[in-house]
Formats: structure tokens, sequence, C-alpha cells
């Protein structure tokens, strides 16, 4: 393997079992040994575990800012598909997140959570809003919706139904129910969201939309 090889390997194995079982529990030792290197090898493209993690979360941040600028950029879409592959493309990439995974980040790397914290808000109030601006523009979205209320709805319950501290302040009765996955929890905020704004008409043409 060339040196591109063995650190997309350690990228991608170490992001599996980050997913997987969470941050704090993975070893360099388990990472090295599922992909045949030594833990010197690992040095020679990641000084420690923590650099390896700001990579993985980078890319995450990376992939999913082109893949959603790619389908707001794309003209021959239609406003229900754009908001359709929009959510699909996010659900994509956080997909195989558990909840342990976001809860070590929280706990073990809090600047890497700040700054996924920062990027989330940052790409909500981009993003969201363009889309929902474009939906008012074409009278897809009610008339009557604040743009900057909406996503500032969203941000705040997003951060806080994936804040295990939040959330363990609460009665056990009422977050049992919850979603227990990251990508649920982000597809029930998502549909709160989508309902509250689109007119009845967009309504059901959204639903028919695979």
């Amino acid at each position: 393997m060339d040196n591109r090889d063995v650190k997309r390997k350690i990228f991608e194995c170490g992001r599996d079992m980050f997913y997987r079982n969470g941050y704090n529990k993975v070893k360099l030792d388990e990472i090295a040994k599922s992909i045949a290197i030594s833990k010197k090898t690992f040095y020679n493209y990641y000084p420690n575990k923590l650099e390896l993690l700001k990579d993985i979360v980078s890319r995450i941040k990376e992939d999913l800012f082109h893949d959603i600028e790619a389908i707001l950029n794309d003209n021959t879409l239609s406003f229900s598909e754009k908001l359709k592959r929009n959510l699909s493309a996010i659900t994509f990439r956080i997909s195989d997140i558990s909840t342990k995974f976001a809860e070590d980040l929280q706990h073990y790397a809090p600047e890497i959570y700040q700054d996924w914290l920062s990027y989330k808000a940052e790409a909500s109030m981009h993003h969201l809003t363009e889309l929902i601006q474009e939906g008012k523009r074409a009278g897809f979205v009610r008339q009557d919706v604040n743009i900057q209320t909406t996503v500032l709805i969203f941000i705040c319950t997003l951060d806080s139904m994936l804040d295990p501290v939040f959330l363990n302040k609460l009665p056990s009765e009422f977050t049992r129910p919850l979603p227990p996955s990251p990508v649920e929890k982000f597809n029930a905020i998502m549909k709160v969201v989508y309902e509250g704004i689109l007119t009845d008409e967009v309504k059901k043409t959204y639903h028919k939309i695979q």
C-alpha cells in the first residue's frame, strides 16, 4: 500500500470504530490491528487518536456542506425535491453515528464538540435560510412564516436533543419515548419543521417523493 492507501484505511477504520463504539473505548492498538499495521505506522499519519477524530469530524462537515450546496444549486430540482434530498443527504452522512459517539464527542473532545456545534449553527443559518427563502418566493412556504425564527427553533432543538447532559436533567419518563439515535432525532425535528412551514399543496407533493 502507498501512503495514501494507508492513511485512508486508518481514517475509515477509525471512523467506523468511533461511530459504532464511541471515541473513548476505541484504542489505537485496535485500529492498527484491524488494518494490519503497527502503532509506529499509525503515528506516521496521526500523532494521536484526537487528531484522527479531528480529521473525521472535519470530513463530515466538508461532505455535508458540498452535498447540500450541490442540491440547493441544482436548478433541475423542484422545491419539494430539494427538501427531500436535503434531508436524505444529511441522513446519509450521519446515519452510522451512534449516540455513544455523540456523547463521547462532548465529554472527551469538548473543543471539537464546540466546533461541531458552531458548524451546525452556521450551516443551518446559511442553507436552511436559503432554502426557506426560495420556498417563500415560489409560494411553497407559508408567507406568515418567519425565517429566522424557524431556523433558530431548528438549531436550538437539534442541539438540545443531541445533548446528553441536557437530556439527563429531564425526567426519564419524558425522555424515554424520544427517538434513540442521532439520525432519528434529526428526522423527527425536520418533520416538525417541514410540516409547520409548508403550504398544504406542497406537503402533498413532498410526501409523494421517494
